[in-house]
């Protein structure tokens, strides 16, 4: 296993093998170029090599999610790890997921599960979606800033760690000083809820929607996502998008209500336990 040194090298490592391949080429990277960077920056991206085949692996902490470019008729066998490893198989329509069909078949046979399948749903801000001015609770304020093991707690208490890994404290750090972060602060001080909206031109990449489980159905996290999207829209955002798990039917209800709806576009989360053998 090999680092990637940075962006470029990883756009470059993708191009080499679809350049390369003469049949339909696999892949399912989905990384934004600010996470590419600030996971080859830190070390957390590696990849391994085989011509017909690359495979990243970036260390989320309790476990590795790999990222494919293949020709899938030449896949190869997954390097064991010390701990699991998720893939994520995005479909933009059926045609796509029949397509992909062969990747489906290469990580069932190389020992994954199916573990999650996630709805993609999208909000392009318009005068339909005005909302009314967000309020909150006696005791409770917006922010955009709170201590970072407090979020961290926050968000560990809510979130799947192998379907929803946070971001390593500096990745946290950055996207908090950029302005991702939103919050509701409680009396004390302490953040009840919070979301990352991770901007990329006028597009805004929703994550980390949670508040905290003894201060939930207070209307904390509807009152946040109205106060984020104001913002976002009044600093020139125009469209907004996030992953659902489909079974989680109370934020499905919640993300409809403000105006989101599902595009099409589907994910089915794979997940290997970890072997003996560490990939670095």
């Amino acid at each position: 296993m090999e680092k990637v040194p940075g962006r470029t090298a990883f756009g470059d490592l993708i191009k080499r093998v679809k350049k390369s391949v003469p049949a339909v080429c696999f892949d399912n990277n989905y990384l934004l170029p600010g996470a590419i960077e600030s996971a080859c920056g830190n070390g957390r991206l590696s990849y391994a090599d085989f011509g017909s085949t690359l495979l990243f692996f970036l260390n989320e902490g309790s476990h590795y999610r790999m990222i494919f470019c293949s020709a899938c008729e030449a896949a190869v066998d997954i390097p064991a790890a010390d701990k699991p490893i998720t893939v994520d198989l995005v479909y933009r329509n059926s045609a796509k997921e029949q397509k992909m069909s062969a990747a489906k078949a290469w990580l069932l046979k190389s020992g994954f599960s199916f573990y999650k399948r996630y709805a993609q749903l999208s909000l392009r801000f318009g005068s339909e979606h005005c909302f009314k001015a967000a309020s909150l609770p006696d005791g409770y304020t917006f922010g955009r800033r709170a201590a970072l093991p407090e979020l961290v707690s926050l968000w560990q208490q809510s979130l799947d760690p192998v379907s929803t890994p946070l971001p390593d404290d500096a990745e946290l750090s950055r996207l908090i000083s950029s302005g991702a972060l939103y919050t509701v602060m409680d009396a004390d001080g302490h953040p009840a809820a919070a979301v990352l909206f991770v901007k990329s031109g006028r597009t805004v990449f929703m994550q980390h929607l949670a508040a905290a489980p003894k201060q939930r159905r207070l209307g904390l996290s509807r009152a946040l996502l109205q106060y984020a999207i104001d913002d976002s829209v009044s600093l020139g955002v125009s469209s907004f998008w996030l992953w659902v798990d489909e079974e989680n039917a109370p934020a499905i209800r919640l993300y409809r209500s403000l105006g989101f709806a599902e595009n099409g576009i589907t994910s089915d989360q794979c997940f290997l336990p970890g072997c003996r053998k560490e990939v670095s």
